[in-house]
């Protein structure tokens, strides 16, 4: 059975349960093993918590302080020791600055805000940063689903290397904080750009924001040393630098990938979400193809396939739409009217077609991001075509398609 949590507002399928790690997050035990060790550790050092025990107190006051001690350190991160060290390129940073470089995170230095975070920008020792601020209120469930994402985002990003993939410079778990401090981006999401808030891109500009994102994928997919699956790929979690070269940020549930992954609890956001993993938790590396393809068609329709604010989003519209208009070979009414008298305009056709490919209903009909990359870059690489069909959902003995 597949369980969708909407949250309000925003089409993100958001939920903390039915994740099982695989290698990116600590269960439960080993975050509470963890906790007890540093408790185990910090007693050793400060001497401090034997008083407790020279004192008369009853088994009951014992029990209920350890119980409290155990809620409190559940709702921490679990950070392993090797990730204080400088040699891994990471800083661990006291509130204190934290506060200082944020104005006591003020609202003015407010650049994003999420269900789960908010992030502000901020001056460390004269340079930019942007600092991530994870909520530390609510229940101990959401607080430790909080601590995952926190976890899943150090671990993604601890080696990472790549110009089109966000740079985390470090850290801070103090006072039960979670916070995470990036590389200032300073021209923003690439959502902006594409709801028309932002300038006015032309076809060159986009098309080389495309292959960057593609590039970061492939990335991720097969060039990092492992297999990473983002999950949530969308105009948001692509920001601009100053050149307008396209960085991929927001790991907080992407996982590790030694197979298809089967979860009973979907993540994401609705129009960016393959269909075999809204409809079974089914998710691979095709998946992620799945959510660039909408990206690359609404780069060039220049528009977002649904508004943000819509409470019930059609999934599908956009490669929906521009399946019939491809198949009537009427692609031209797909592209951005700015974009229809460029000289291009061929390579621009030639990347409707890429894009249905990606959102192809069949994973293994998808191609991979490394194909992909060829696709975009070589003229002469004959494209197949889309087949356009369904994908097949087994239930109560009958089958059905998702087309």
């Amino acid at each position: 059975m597949v369980a969708i949590s909407w949250s309000q507002g925003a089409g993100s399928l958001g939920s903390w349960t039915g994740r099982d790690g695989s290698g990116l997050q600590h269960t439960e035990s080993q975050t509470v093993q963890s906790a007890a060790e540093h408790y185990q550790s910090d007693e050793h050092q400060q001497g401090g918590h034997q008083e407790l025990n020279e004192i008369g107190s009853t088994r009951k006051s014992r029990f209920t302080w350890s119980f409290w001690w155990l809620q409190d350190k559940i709702r921490l991160p679990y950070i392993p020791r090797s990730l204080d060290r400088r040699e891994l390129g990471f800083s661990v940073f006291r509130f204190c600055h934290l506060k200082a470089a944020t104005d006591n995170f003020s609202f003015e230095n407010e650049i994003g805000h999420g269900g789960s975070a908010t992030v502000y920008k901020g001056k460390i020792h004269g340079r930019l940063v942007a600092i991530k601020r994870y909520s530390t209120s609510g229940s101990i469930s959401y607080r430790k689903g909080q601590a995952r994402c926190f976890e899943a985002e150090i671990y993604c990003l601890l080696k990472f290397q790549h110009i089109n993939i966000v740079k985390l410079l470090g850290y801070c778990t103090e006072r039960r904080e979670m916070i995470l401090v990036y590389e200032y981006i300073p021209n923003g999401g690439l959502d902006k750009y594409i709801s028309g808030t932002g300038m006015l891109l032309d076809w060159t500009r986009r098309f080389s924001i495309i292959l960057g994102i593609a590039q970061g994928v492939a990335y991720l997919h097969k060039y990092c040393g492992v297999t990473i699956l983002h999950r949530d790929l969308k105009p948001s979690n692509v920001l601009l630098d100053s050149d307008m070269n396209p960085k991929i940020t927001d790991f907080g549930i992407a996982r590790l990938l030694g197979s298809a992954l089967n979860e009973e609890v979907i993540e994401g956001t609705l129009g960016y979400v393959a269909p075999e993993y809204l409809l079974v938790g089914r998710a691979s590396t095709k998946s992620d193809i799945y959510s660039f393809g909408v990206i690359l068609i609404e780069m060039i329709m220049g528009k977002r396939s649904f508004k943000p604010s819509c409470q019930r989003p059609l999934h599908g519209a956009t490669e929906h739409y521009a399946w019939e208009l491809w198949t009537a070979g009427r692609s031209l009414e797909l592209v951005d009217p700015s974009l229809r008298d460029e000289d291009r305009v061929a390579e621009i056709l030639r990347c409707i077609q890429i894009g249905l490919l990606c959102v192809e209903p069949r994973p293994e009909d998808r191609p991979t991001m490394p194909d992909v990359i060829v696709m975009l870059s070589s003229e002469s690489t004959i494209l197949p075509s889309p087949k356009r069909i369904g994908y097949e959902v087994a239930e109560g003995g009958r089958r059905s398609y998702l087309i």
